[in-house]
C-alpha cells in the first residue's frame, strides 16, 4: 500500500493565513483521516442532489411536515415551529442514536457531518448566519452567535 493520498482525498487545511495540504508534514494522521470524512460527506451531499433535491428546501419541507404532525398532536405550543436547522440537528441525533444501540457503521458519522453542514446552510438561508461564517475559520471567542429564542 502506498503512502500517496489519492487526489480526490487531498484537502487543504487553513491555519491562520497559511494553507497546508493534508499530505504535508504539518498535518497529523488523525486530521487527515477526519478530512476524509468531511470530503466524503461533501461528496454525498452533492451526489444526493439528484435524488433528494436541494438540501435546504428538503429540510424545510420536512420541518413543515413535522410542524403539522407535532402541532396536530399537541406537542408544539401555539405559534411554535421548527425549522430546517432543527431537522438537521434531530437527524444527526437519530444517526448518533443508531450508532449507540447498533453496530458501528462509518456511515452514521459521515451522515452526522452532512447533517451539520445542511443545518448550517439552513441557518444561512434563514439569516442566522452568513456564507462567510461557513467559509472562513473563526476564533470561537470572536464569533457572535445567534440564538433564536433571544434574537427573533
Amino acid at each position: 500500500m502506498t503512502d500517496e493520498i489519492p487526489q480526490q482525498h487531498k484537502t487543504e487545511f487553513q491555519t491562520g493565513d497559511e494553507y497546508l495540504e493534508d499530505d504535508s508534514d504539518g498535518i497529523s494522521e488523525g486530521d487527515r483521516l477526519a478530512a476524509l470524512t468531511t470530503d466524503d460527506a461533501s461528496a454525498v451531499l452533492t451526489l444526493s442532489r439528484d435524488t433528494h433535491g436541494d438540501a435546504v428546501e428538503n429540510q424545510q419541507h420536512i420541518a413543515d411536515a413535522w410542524d403539522w404532525y407535532l402541532g396536530g398532536h399537541g406537542k408544539l405550543a401555539d405559534g411554535e415551529t421548527i425549522d430546517g436547522t432543527d431537522v438537521a440537528m434531530m437527524m444527526g441525533l437519530l444517526k448518533m442514536s443508531r450508532a449507540a444501540v447498533g453496530e458501528f457503521d462509518v456511515d452514521h458519522l459521515r451522515d452526522v457531518c452532512g447533517y451539520a453542514a445542511i443545518g448550517n446552510a439552513c441557518a444561512v438561508d434563514r439569516g442566522d448566519a452568513s456564507e462567510s461564517d461557513l467559509s472562513e475559520y473563526h476564533d470561537p471567542e470572536e464569533v457572535e452567535y445567534h440564538h433564536r429564542d433571544t434574537d427573533h
